[in-house]
């Protein structure tokens, strides 16, 4: 019963804003039935997209957001800061013991060569390297910037909703 556009999903180079959401909202789907939702939010750009209904429901829970000019941009291709921002907020509001769980754990502390301690985006990507959600780099770096692909994603996804078993 998935949509076609979904099953090509891990094959894609770079994974965009409307692959993700699917992605996260169908892998972690048991996981939202009890989930709080937030204010409605106004995204002007999702109706015609394949992935409406799911990024509706991440954008409910607040895993994913609308730009300031209330466009999703379904299209866009996704960054590793903003796959580790989604994946922090899917375990934050999806399982909040896990995510306090894991802030507290020693390993929670990364030395990222490219991304400071005090950079808004090091508490989501130290979060994801220290649960093995993502990788750094051999010479430590993050590589915030880069693009994402299908498989990394998917992946990434894949392990988050192990550590959301209670």
């Amino acid at each position: 019963n998935l949509p076609p556009e979904y099953i090509g999903i891990r094959d894609a180079e770079r994974l965009n804003r409307a692959q993700l959401a699917a992605l996260v909202y169908l892998e972690l789907r048991g996981a939202f039935d009890g989930a709080p939702t937030g204010a409605s939010v106004i995204a002007t750009d999702i109706a015609d997209s394949w992935a409406s209904t799911y990024i509706r429901r991440v954008l409910g829970v607040g895993i994913l957001e609308v730009y300031p000019n209330h466009m999703f941009q379904p299209g866009g291709f996704v960054r590793r800061f903003e796959l580790a921002d989604a994946l922090s907020r899917a375990l934050e509001r999806l399982s909040p013991e896990a995510y306090r769980t894991a802030r507290e754990s020693s390993r929670f502390d990364q030395n990222f060569s490219d991304l400071a301690a005090e950079n808004s985006r090091y508490d989501a990507a130290s979060l994801a390297v220290s649960l093995g959600l993502l990788t750094a780099r051999e010479d430590g770096a993050f590589e915030p910037q880069g693009f994402v692909s299908g498989s990394e994603a998917a992946t990434s996804v894949e392990t988050l909703s192990v550590h959301m078993v209670p």
